[in-house]
């Protein structure tokens, strides 16, 4: 095919160049295609022609390739899926180049996070039914936050912290589940096994990533990052992510606490309502978040949470809390 090719072009660049919408629409409705030799070779042909070409050239058809990569990652024919991992590996290592290479791409490097990230949090991505495209998702998306500049992923703070606090119990694997449900057959409590999902949540590259991206925080992201976590906290399911959001509220009290002390009253009367988790794990996680926070809130806020305690202890109903 090299051969004919050399025969037929003498200029390949200037050719490829001219005709390059026509080459693309072609590829973008040939990786669907019937024939798994036709959705591979499209994956390959793809990969080449983004390869060393300005993003202004692809832009328009960026959400659109990101789409038809995560699609054909999870064909049957496992030659088709090993075509479209190289090509999202291409298109991943073009975007760690972006970002690497600081303010001179920044504009471009923001454009492509914003086509990337959908993805990547998209039930394409990391809540993809398929372990190879699972893995991929996430180990791109630890990448990308772990290379962006401040300057770069600071607008999709909220978004992603939101987004990760959710996914720790989605991406925990169900046998964590069924071994905590019979902990009894294994020589366990419930204590230990949920004491070693602590341990394992505390060292998780995801945590990291969250950690990292709060650290990219300022005054007026904040603001919407807040907004984040008391949405996530409220709406979450699941040990881990019930757990990593009272860590969030510990980083934040701490590391943070000069940009979140303003938002400190809010949290604390929302975390009232969270430590009375029926699970001890979670209750005194977030019990835990609260002692931070006193340090922070108001003295109005402060009495209200000793009369919320007093009240606890003194007329609760046998129960241990």
């Amino acid at each position: 095919m090299n051969d004919i090719w050399a025969a037929l072009v003498k200029d390949s660049t200037s050719t490829i160049d001219q005709y390059f919408d026509d080459i693309m629409g072609d590829l973008l409705s040939n990786i669907l295609g019937k024939e798994w030799r036709v959705r591979q070779a499209s994956c390959a042909a793809m990969a080449d022609l983004v390869q060393g070409r300005p993003l202004g050239k692809y832009e328009k058809y960026l959400s659109q390739i990101w789409a038809q990569t995560f699609r054909v990652m999870d064909d049957v024919k496992s030659s088709v899926r090993d075509a479209a991992m190289s090509l999202a590996r291409v298109l991943t290592s073009i975007l760690i180049r972006s970002l690497e290479a600081g303010d001179s791409s920044s504009k471009s490097a923001e454009l492509m996070l914003k086509n990337v990230l959908p993805f990547l949090l998209s039930p394409s991505g990391l809540e993809s039914s398929a372990t190879e495209v699972q893995a991929f998702a996430l180990q791109t998306l630890l990448e990308l936050i772990k290379k962006a500049s401040a300057k770069t992923l600071r607008g999709f703070v909220p978004e992603l912290v939101e987004r990760l606090l959710g996914l720790l119990s989605s991406l925990e694997p169900q046998a964590v589940n069924y071994v905590h449900l019979n902990a009894d057959k294994y020589g366990m409590t419930a204590q230990q096994i949920d004491d070693m999902r602590l341990t394992s949540i505390r060292s998780s590259p995801m945590m990291e990533a969250i950690e990292r991206c709060l650290d990219l925080l300022d005054g007026p992201t904040m603001k919407d990052v807040c907004s984040s976590i008391q949405r996530a906290m409220k709406a979450a399911v699941g040990l881990p992510s019930k757990v990593g959001c009272s860590r969030v509220v510990v980083s934040l009290s701490t590391r943070h606490s000069f940009l979140f002390r303003v938002h400190a009253d809010d949290f604390l009367q929302l975390v009232e309502k969270l430590v009375l988790d029926r699970n001890e794990t979670v209750s005194s996680s977030y019990a835990t978040a609260c002692g931070y926070l006193v340090r922070l809130a108001s003295d109005k806020q402060i009495l209200r949470l000793l009369k919320f305690s007093r009240t606890l202890y003194f007329d609760s109903e046998g129960k241990d809390l």
